[in-house]
């Protein structure tokens, strides 16, 4: 059941949408808007405007004869979202350097320390959303809110293909060494080596995020 706050569609969104990213619902899968509703404790209205909005924000697409289906990510579409991705967080980042203060800095470099400490570990989900952590941390610092709505749906929906991307350790190393060069970037409040050090990211994310794509 969930709490009952209006409007009820955009707490829907959210907890299909996290589902998704926790991998409760596979591409390719089916949402019923009945069971849905009665799960959550509300009315179908809700459910359904909840489902157009993700289908409106690339989640789900509306399939004949079946409805509401979660949609697969395949290598052309990842490309696109990856090109549309590296513009944004170049821009965030250059911002995010510009804006950075000692507080936000030292909350920035400690999701870094956390996601060190998680690169041996066995679930690759914590390290993979400590690195959706990372990322959302600059983007706020940006101070650009169009930005950080456009910036956090997309590198959501990376996220999908993220835990398999960085569950091997050569690219969760060098994942690490990628974030040590940007927060370094940052503590200086240095743009430009920021802007460089992100695009070298952002180049070495797509590499990965493509090579582990079984979907064309």
């Amino acid at each position: 059941m969930i709490e009952k706050q209006l409007p009820y569609k955009y707490k829907v969104y959210e907890i299909i949408k996290e589902d998704i990213l926790s991998g409760k619902y596979q591409a390719g899968e089916e949402l019923n808007e009945r069971e849905l509703a009665e799960t959550m404790g509300v009315s179908r209205t809700p459910v359904r405007e909840a489902i157009q909005m993700l289908e409106h924000n690339g989640w789900v697409s509306i399939e004949t004869y079946k409805g509401a289906v979660i949609r697969s990510f395949g290598r052309k579409y990842l490309a696109d979202l990856m090109k549309v991705r590296t513009a944004l967080e170049l821009s965030a980042v250059e911002d995010a350097a510009k804006n950075i203060t000692d507080e936000t800095f030292a909350a920035i470099e400690q999701t870094y320390q956390q996601q060190v400490a998680a690169m041996d570990s066995s679930n690759n989900l914590d390290f993979a959303q400590l690195d959706r952590l990372f990322h959302q941390s600059i983007y706020e610092l940006s101070g650009n809110n169009t930005l950080i709505d456009l910036l956090g749906n997309l590198n959501d929906m990376i996220f999908v293909t993220a835990t398999k991307a960085l569950s091997g350790a050569p690219r969760r190393q060098s994942t690490i060494r990628e974030h040590a060069a940007i927060l370094e970037a940052l503590r200086c409040r240095n743009a430009d080596q920021a802007v460089r050090a992100m695009k070298l990211h952002m180049e070495q994310t797509h590499c990965n995020v493509q090579h582990n794509t079984s979907i064309d």
